[in-house]
C-alpha cells in the first residue's frame, strides 16, 4: 500500500510500470497482487524468490543457498520460524552503531566486480551515510520486514505472472 500512497502523494493518477531487481521485485509482485487496477506492467530483473519455496526442486534449493553466508541463513530461518527476536539480533549487531563495511552486513558473498565497487571511497561514504541515517532512526522494523516478506506465503507465484522466456537470439545489446 505504500506503493499507492506514494503513486498518489506524486499525482500519478494513472495506471504506472514498477520495477523491481533481487529482493525489491516482491515489492513489484505485491503491487500487481494487491492494486492491480493500477498497475499498468511490471519488469523484474533477477527475481528473489522465498528461500523455503515448497515448490522448488532439492537442486534450486541447493543453488539458492550456495553462495550466502552463515549470518543470512541464520536471520532468514529466525525470520520463518521465530521473527520475534530479530529486532534484539539488529539491535546487537546493525543498528548498535559499530559497523563495518557492508561487506560485513550481507547475506551472501560477493563477486569480484561487486567487492571493487564497494572498495570505491564514494560507495563507502555512501553506505556510511545510509547507516548512519537507520542508526539514527533507531527502528529494526524496515531491516526485519525485508526478511520476514522473503519467507513469508506470498500467495502468488511467478505463474501467475505469465513469465516471458529469456531471448535466445542475439540482440542489438548482446
Amino acid at each position: 500500500m505504500d506503493m499507492l500512497h506514494l503513486a498518489n502523494a506524486v499525482g500519478v493518477n494513472d495506471k504506472f510500470w514498477v520495477l523491481g531487481h533481487s529482493s525489491l521485485c516482491m515489492h513489484a509482485w505485491a503491487a500487481l497482487r494487491y492494486i492491480p487496477n493500477r498497475i499498468a506492467g511490471a519488469a523484474m530483473l533477477a527475481p528473489m524468490t522465498n528461500p523455503y519455496e515448497r515448490r522448488m526442486t532439492k537442486e534450486e534449493k541447493e543453488k539458492t543457498w550456495e553462495k550466502w553466508l552463515l549470518r543470512g541463513k541464520l536471520l532468514h530461518f529466525l525470520a520463518l520460524r521465530f521473527p520475534k527476536p530479530l529486532s534484539f539480533f539488529y539491535s546487537r549487531s546493525f543498528l548498535s552503531g559499530k559497523h563495518d563495511g557492508i561487506d560485513k552486513q550481507l547475506f551472501f558473498l560477493l563477486g569480484k566486480k561487486d567487492e571493487i565497487l564497494v572498495e570505491e571511497p564514494v560507495f563507502e561514504e555512501f553506505w556510511h551515510r545510509d547507516v548512519e541515517e537507520s542508526v539514527c532512526q533507531g527502528s529494526a522494523a524496515p531491516f526485519i520486514e525485508e526478511p520476514v516478506l522473503q519467507v513469508s506465503n506470498w500467495g502468488f507465484d511467478l505463474v501467475y505472472l505469465g513469465v516471458q522466456k529469456k531471448c535466445q537470439r542475439r540482440g542489438n545489446l548482446s
